[in-house]
């Protein structure tokens, strides 16, 4: 059962909370309490390097087609562009002017299959509107 961030929600965090307080050892708490005072965190450096390896490892199995929410050819032009800025980099000049600065993202076949690296490439916007016919 999931929750909203509601009172009831609020109210079952401190309920849980209180719990796993109660089953602490007066030393545990202690511990805890002292470490709190500190400024400390209640977590040990060992502990805080396995939790960011666990989170770099869910994040990795999640990527592209193994991400549950993944789209595939479904996703909008602005994802496409952007799964494809993020595999092919961008180059320091446009390729057909020699302008240097910001570059578009010009898909050559005008299909938008993100699958297909080779049929992306990079234009200054006056290339790209030239090659997209559009003045």
């Amino acid at each position: 059962m999931s929750y909203i961030r509601t009172e009831e929600w609020k109210e079952r965090q401190r309920i849980n909370a209180t719990k796993q307080w109660k089953k602490l050892s007066d030393v545990e708490r202690k511990e805890i309490g002292k470490n709190i005072s500190e400024g400390k965190g209640s977590l040990s450096e060992e502990t805080k390097e396995k939790i960011r390896i666990a989170r770099s490892k869910q994040v990795m199995n999640n990527l592209g087609k193994k991400n549950p929410m993944w789209k595939g050819d479904k996703a909008g032009v602005e994802a496409k562009h952007l799964r494809i800025r993020n595999a092919l980099p961008e180059p320091e000049c446009c390729p057909d002017c020699g302008k240097e600065g910001p570059l578009d993202l010009c898909n050559v076949d005008h299909q938008y299959n993100a699958e297909k690296i080779s049929d992306w490439m990079y234009k200054c916007r006056r290339c790209h509107m030239i090659f997209d016919n559009r003045i």
